[in-house]
């Protein structure tokens, strides 16, 4: 869903409508310990529908309280890591997730100001520059039909 971790962090239950997941506020790190904000930016806040093995796993998840999330950066950062391990898969930052969204929304076709609303970006420059990456898998499929659409352009002799 390409949210950032301090959004999950400030997620409750209140939050969720239906199939809808409204980002409203966000816990961030301070000199005193956990503080609640706002979102990031005016763009942060936003509805993002809620995909439906996520409302999966929603549904099973015990309510001990209004947040939905009740842990604390170290320990999704702890888990993390240790599911990563399990999975065999190299260690990368939980933050990255967010750049593995947006690449995944750039290779499917997903339009700029689509991706940028469900990132939460004001303009696609950060979008651009920062979070999305090709995908190798890709490149050939973006090759071939590139080589396609330019020999369509040709003259047939």
């Amino acid at each position: 869903m390409g949210l950032r971790q301090s959004e999950i962090l400030g997620l409750e239950w209140r939050d969720i409508d239906g199939d809808t997941l409204k980002i409203r506020r966000a816990i961030v790190l301070g000199e005193d310990g956990p503080t609640q904000k706002g979102t990031k930016t005016y763009s942060g806040t936003r509805p993002l529908h809620i995909p439906a093995y996520i409302r999966e796993l929603l549904d099973r998840q015990p309510r001990s309280g209004d947040r939905i999330v009740n842990m604390t950066g170290k320990s999704i950062y702890s888990g993390f890591s240790r599911i990563c391990e399990k999975s065999g898969v190299p260690h990368f930052r939980f933050h990255d997730l967010r750049h593995v969204n947006a690449s995944a929304m750039l290779a499917v076709g997903v339009p700029d100001k689509y991706s940028m609303k469900r990132m939460g970006h004001a303009t696609n420059n950060m979008l651009k520059t920062t979070y999305q990456h090709t995908i190798k898998e890709k490149e050939a499929e973006y090759d071939q039909k590139t080589e396609n659409y330019i020999e369509s352009l040709m003259p047939d002799d």
